[in-house]
């Protein structure tokens, strides 16, 4: 699981290759892309698992997609379950 900021806006997703996956994003996207963080998951169904939760979670931030709006929820979280 990977946490990547777009300015006022965070990406919540899940990639075998976080930095590879950044990168893709970057492509036709102007502005900085941030990796905050990264949960590591054993499996690949308990990362979709956790990514279902983590979306529920933080729907009332929900913007579009797989981006939430940068709260001190979502910021909170982050900062308490990544490595």
């Amino acid at each position: 699981m990977y946490f990547i900021q777009c300015g006022e806006y965070v990406k919540i997703g899940k990639s075998n290759n976080v930095e590879q996956r950044r990168l893709a994003l970057k492509t036709g996207n102007p502005y900085a892309l941030n990796l905050l963080g990264v949960i590591e998951c054993q499996s690949e169904s308990e990362s979709y698992r956790l990514e279902n939760h983590l979306h529920r979670h933080f729907n009332p931030w929900h913007h579009e997609d797989e981006w939430f709006i940068i709260g001190h929820q979502i910021l909170d979280f982050i900062h308490t379950a990544t490595k």
